[in-house]
């Protein structure tokens, strides 16, 4: 499990359609991979935004807003996957950024939840 705290955000930050807080970095590193292991994919799961297909809903009181998880490059949605080769040391990790981000600039003050689920494989 990992837990990224958003902690408080003006609503005003969000009062633009396409607005969101600042992006927050967090990774998912795989460590001792077996010596045969040469790269890892990663793909996440959640349900999509209703308002934003690219963009991963959220359960709590505040309405209007969603959670966005980027590479750095691009925006991650449902079903979307990373591959990333491990390194001599048997690693490999996944640098991400995630926000709260509002798709129609309508969103309602509360609380902020979001579940994305990740699998992982490797070869």
């Amino acid at each position: 499990n990992q837990t990224l705290d958003f902690g408080d955000i003006e609503s005003q930050t969000l009062r633009m359609a396409g607005a969101g807080s600042p992006w927050r970095a967090l990774s998912l590193t795989l460590s001792l991979c077996p010596a045969s292991t040469r790269k890892a994919t990663v793909t996440f799961d959640g349900t999509p935004d209703p308002q934003d297909a690219t963009a991963f809903a959220q359960t709590g009181t505040a309405s209007g807003v969603a959670l966005q998880l980027s590479d750095g490059n691009v925006t991650l949605a449902d079903k979307s996957s990373l591959t990333a080769l491990v390194d001599t040391s048997r690693n490999v990790t996944f640098p991400l950024t995630a926000r709260i981000y509002s798709p129609e600039g309508k969103n309602k003050v509360g609380t902020f939840r979001s579940v994305v689920q990740v699998s992982l494989s490797y070869q």
